[in-house]
């Protein structure tokens, strides 16, 4: 019998990024931080109303309503442990 482990991990859309001792591993690592950057400095503008925020959800690439979501998250919970 086939382990069902070994199929998925065959048929993973991964398995480039694991062939030779986890090539791919430090590329979506520096992929995952450099996106983390650019939603954080996009946030920041926004925040600075050096753009608006459905530009800043257009940067980003969610909806207007996600960034909404963001955006109340923002003020009702970071911005009080900040100050």
């Amino acid at each position: 019998m086939i382990c069902p482990v070994e199929i998925a991990s065959e048929m993973s859309a991964f398995e480039v990024a694991r062939v030779g001792d986890h090539a791919g591993h430090g590329l979506l690592h520096a992929a995952a931080v450099e996106r983390a950057m650019k939603v954080q400095e996009v946030m920041l503008q926004a925040m600075a109303k050096k753009i608006t925020w459905w530009q800043a959800a257009e940067i980003i690439g969610i909806s207007d309503r996600h960034m909404r979501r963001w955006r109340e998250t923002l003020r009702r919970v970071w911005i009080p442990r900040i100050v």
